[in-house]
């Protein structure tokens, strides 16, 4: 399932058929096909970039081809060295600055070869790549923050959704600029505690973060940021080695919720399979809480009133759980020792999902907003229209330019993916009517 995408058995073959569109990250793992006898003990890692555009993916990119040539110089072994401009060979969007399409390159030390994709930095390209056939072969992510331009909440955005695909391994790369003020610094480590807490809320505890001033990297300009790409080229060749092609990652079990009820005391959840599998026995975990959660069994799966062992792709079911789960997190993942099964909670991807939070009016408003119970208006999520209805305290209120209410409930008509803290705008009639900040989720 995408990260806003309600995805049908049929769609998802027709994609996984065409090979997925665009990605958004880097790919890394595998093991080698080549008919090359030289090469032939190369593992190959194909590594993909996660994070907003203009945080150093491109950069990244010249980076890593500059230390593997200087490697491979002192191996005595040929090299290329590839340009940001080599690199981005994809044309460019003049409005946000960023990559379009996608390029690919490869480069070697002795024992990898990389196979790097610079790829668009915009999330909802990058849901593409789950369908693709880079996914089976992705074992790790990069991903980047720049101390100029800090996102927290699009790393968040690719976070979750690198996780959905049930990658297991992310590196992260803090992307420096020449700045060497004790602001910068500051806001440095800021920014790696930040990167570290939301990697640890989506099952990276153990992330590497490295801080790199990827331009003079990409340059040679210092041995310091060299010593710093090695460190991160070692982490990357240690990925490529746990992961290999021949460990094919089972699909993620996904499961659109419509409701949750209560059945002998048992919670159990109502929706339907939108990818993957799940069968009764299974052990699933919660991720994306910050603190840990011990494991669910599935006690029952009901197929139309009829008790089954095993629920697949299109079925709608029923499953229940030998505990009660407390629903708080976005997604839950199954604890077998097959990676990336992964079952939505209720209330993420549910169309009868109610978040609670704060209305807030924009204060450039030229008229007073009539609020009522049950207002059918557009909430715009990821860049795409998403039917809402908002429901208050009490009805036939007005709000004021700048005037905030606190208690209002949103609820989606079709599903999509809210966290706390996130904001939706509000339209109606193509009039931007208010701004919508999740506080917390109530089933």
């Amino acid at each position: 399932m995408f990260a806003s995408d309600t995805v049908t058995r049929r769609h998802f073959l027709q994609r996984l058929s065409a090979g997925g569109a665009l990605p958004l990250m880097l790919p890394l793992v595998g093991c080698n096909d080549s008919d090359d006898n030289e090469s032939r003990a190369d593992t190959i890692a194909s590594i993909a970039a996660i994070g907003p555009h203009r945080e150093g993916k491109t950069t990244f990119g010249a980076a890593l081809s500059r230390i593997t040539s200087i490697v491979s110089q002192e191996q005595q072994k040929s090299f290329t060295v590839l340009s940001t401009d080599d690199i981005d060979a994809a044309p460019e969007d003049a409005v946000h600055g960023m990559t379009a399409g996608v390029s690919w390159h490869e480069f070697s030390v002795p024992g990898t070869r990389f196979q790097f994709a610079n790829i668009p930095g915009v999330n909802r390209f990058y849901r593409n790549h789950m369908a693709g056939k880079g996914f089976a072969e992705t074992g790790a992510y990069v991903a980047f923050a720049d101390t100029s331009d800090s996102q927290p909440e699009k790393i968040r955005e690719h976070m979750f959704n690198a996780r959905l695909q049930g990658i297991e391994q992310m590196v992260a790369v803090i992307n420096l600029r020449d700045d060497q003020s004790a602001r910068a610094s500051e806001q440095a480590a800021t920014l790696e505690v930040q990167l570290k807490r939301e990697a640890a809320r989506y099952g990276y505890a153990n992330m590497a973060v490295y801080q790199v001033n990827l331009e003079r990297a990409a340059a040679a300009a210092d041995v310091e940021s060299q010593q710093q790409m090695r460190q991160v080229l070692a982490n990357l060749q240690l990925a490529a080695l746990t992961h290999t092609m021949a460990q094919r990652r089972a699909v993620p079990f996904m499961l659109n919720v419509f409701r949750m009820r209560m059945i002998d005391s048992e919670p159990v959840l109502l929706g339907q399979v939108e990818r993957g599998s799940v069968a009764v026995g299974d052990s699933v975990a919660f991720i994306g809480r910050d603190e840990a959660e011990s494991p669910l069994t599935v006690r029952s799966i009901e197929h139309f009133n009829r008790p089954v062992s095993a629920a697949y792709t299109g079925e709608m079911i029923g499953i229940g759980f030998e505990q009660s789960p407390v629903f708080e997190t976005a997604a839950l993942r199954s604890g077998r020792r097959v990676p990336g099964r992964i079952l939505a909670q209720t209330g993420a991807y549910s169309p009868s999902s109610n978040f609670v939070g704060r209305l807030a009016v924009p204060e450039f408003s030229a008229a007073h907003v009539k609020l009522y119970n049950n207002m059918e208006v557009t909430a715009h999520r990821f860049g795409r229209g998403v039917t809402a209805r908002v429901r208050f305290e009490s009805a036939g209120r007005f709000l004021t330019p700048g005037a905030t209410l606190q208690t209002a409930e949103l609820m989606l008509a079709e599903p999509t993916v809210l966290l706390p803290d996130d904001s939706v705008v509000l339209m109606r009639g193509g009039q931007l009517m208010a701004e919508f900040t999740a506080t917390n989720s109530a089933v």
